[in-house]
């Protein structure tokens, strides 16, 4: 097997196109413009020989496809193919030769990704002078297998058989009719019950197909891999006794899984067969010019040439968009508590343990070790004896409880509140007292603990028999919008 490429970016090619003298002038005048052909130069009645330095057999390649060129990060573009400076094209061709696909493969590939002038020449070439392609090659087919009626879906006709055994290895072969999506597994026994749990696997992955083709192999015309297909709802086709063409897309896929691994020589079979289907999966078909992966999956697999294009560009992780907590040590929390009680009780942050855990202390001095999922802020208790935070809370009503008691809300109409010296006052009083500020009118008359009015007071309403009135009693007026209203 030939060495490993090394891998080819964008960056290196920009860097070495700018280095190579014929592809720093297609650079220069994809960007400024191309000059006079030298057809322009014949009917200018210049020679047709003209020896102008831009003028060479080099160049014409690029000139004929000069409308066609473009420029992206300092990499030349034909189309979307990226073009290849000869330092690098080695490594391009080992690339594309990975696997020992063949020419026709090869140029698939290539034709994908890549160009330069005589690419397809130098795919030939290489796979002309590769060895084991060359020992291995196999001769054609002398008729042609037999035509199927193509599916209109994927997985909807798959073909099996058994490779080999060879180097002491057997593998079972299922090619899906429809994109030509290629399975292989490698099997310990061919038995009719290992070849049903390999098939499960597959079905697993790939959903259950409708027909299953098949040569008459003693797996396949068990009573048990009858039942087991009849069960599943597939219907089994088998191919003609003696003829096992008539299977020709899995006879197929067998010639070309047995020439490919031969190729690969001794080794990890499984490595050598994971290869083979990555290259299977990514090359475009010459017959739809998309690759199997295309036609099953919808979407193109990523593979180590997609880096070659300069647009190919690596997501870095984003950025968390909630804000992440934090605490500082003195920091007053609660605590989640897994031992019986409640489910928060409060802690002080003691250490930071890591860049989410903390240690915490516990109010009886225990510590606890929790991830900042199981912590929580904790507010600082008012000190004791402080000013009541609810104005209108009374001893003994919750402050809550009052905001929802309509007969605890309703505040004594000034006029009904009694004097300093204990005597209520008539409503004519209230009626004809002016009050100068707020003040005079809120806290003069109120009683006081030095008067001792406040205790004296339910006693002094009781023995002058007035009520206490709770509303006012000042005119009220209907609003503007209810004047056409009537009662």
């Amino acid at each position: 097997e030939a060495d490993k490429p090394g891998l080819v970016t964008s960056a290196e090619i920009a860097r070495l196109t700018r280095r190579d003298g014929t592809m720093a002038r297609v650079l220069n005048y994809a960007w400024k413009g191309w000059p006079l052909s030298t057809q322009a130069n014949k009917n200018t009645r210049r020679s047709t020989n003209s020896t102008h330095p831009d003028h060479n057999e080099e160049l014409q390649p690029y000139e004929r496809r000069k409308t066609e060129l473009s420029v992206l990060k300092g990499c030349l573009l034909w189309g979307d193919r990226v073009i290849i400076p000869p330092t690098l094209r080695n490594k391009i061709l080992t690339v594309l030769h990975r696997g020992h696909p063949g020419i026709v493969k090869m140029k698939a590939l290539a034709r994908s990704y890549v160009w330069w002038p005589g690419l397809d020449k130098a795919i030939e070439a290489w796979v002309a002078t590769c060895s084991p392609c060359q020992e291995t090659r196999q001769t054609p087919p002398k008729a042609k297998p037999t035509v199927w009626e193509t599916p209109s879906t994927p997985w909807a006709r798959i073909h099996i058989d058994f490779a080999g055994p060879f180097h002491g290895q057997t593998i079972l072969i299922v090619v899906d009719a429809y994109s030509k999506w290629l399975e292989l597994t490698l099997m310990n026994s061919t038995t009719t019950e290992a070849t049903i749990k390999a098939l499960q696997k597959l079905f697993a992955t790939h959903g259950l197909p409708d027909v299953l083709v098949s040569d008459n192999g003693p797996q396949f015309t068990a009573k048990n891999f009858e039942t087991f297909l009849a069960e599943l709802g597939i219907r089994h086709a088998l191919s003609a006794p003696a003829h096992p063409a008539t299977n020709g897309q899995a006879e197929i896929m067998v010639k070309l899984t047995k020439s490919t691994l031969k190729k690969m020589g001794p080794g990890d079979w499984q490595d050598k067969i994971d290869k083979l289907l990555f290259t299977q999966h990514v090359t475009p078909l010459t017959t739809t010019h998309r690759s199997p992966a295309e036609l099953l999956m919808g979407r193109k697999l990523r593979n180590i040439l997609d880096r070659v294009h300069p647009n190919y560009d690596q997501q870095a992780p984003s950025e968390p968009t909630t804000k992440v907590r934090n605490f500082n040590i003195g920091d007053l929390v609660y605590a989640q508590n897994y031992t019986g009680g409640p489910m928060w009780v409060p802690a002080t942050i003691s250490r930071i343990t890591g860049p989410r855990s903390y240690r915490v202390t516990l109010e009886d001095a225990r510590e606890w070790s929790r991830h900042i999922d199981q912590l929580r802020s904790r507010s600082r208790n008012p000190p004791r004896g402080t000013e009541n935070p609810y104005p209108g809370e009374r001893e003994g009503i919750d402050p809550d409880e009052e905001d929802v008691n309509p007969e605890r809300t309703q505040t004594q109409p000034f006029e009904n509140l009694p004097s300093r010296g204990g005597v209520q006052r008539s409503a004519s009083e209230a009626s004809g007292s002016t009050f100068s500020t707020p003040s005079e009118a809120c806290f003069q008359d109120l009683p006081t603990e030095e008067t001792g009015a406040a205790a004296d007071l339910p006693a002094q309403a009781a023995a002058s028999g007035t009520t206490e009135l709770r509303r006012s009693s000042r005119e009220t007026k209907s609003p503007a919008y209810l004047r056409d209203y009537v009662r």
